[in-house]
């Protein structure tokens, strides 16, 4: 049996590197999100459900300091949600 490696996959496996409270709060959220019955919850899904429909010009000034290595300024609540940590 031969496998074609050529094919193209839909996606590719990276490797990024995150701070663990980062880390922490993602997991905490995935976590709460399996709790709800959402059983294929994950980081992966959780990061792409982040980016969904996000444009450069939707970054603020203030988060771009994040990215920069700035002190951290909390990030505005995203419409329809309360801004406190799932786990709160």
């Amino acid at each position: 049996m031969t496998t074609d490696t050529t094919a193209e996959k839909p996606y590719r496996v990276i490797c990024i590197s995150m701070y663990v409270e980062d880390l922490d709060r993602l997991d905490a959220v995935v976590e709460v999100l399996k709790e709800r019955g959402i059983a294929r919850a994950n980081r992966s899904a959780l990061i792409r459900y982040a980016l969904e429909g996000l444009t450069p010009g939707q970054i603020h000034e203030a988060d771009l300091g994040r990215v920069r290595g700035e002190k951290i300024v909390p990030a505005t609540p995203r419409a329809g949600t309360s801004g406190k940590h799932p786990t709160e």
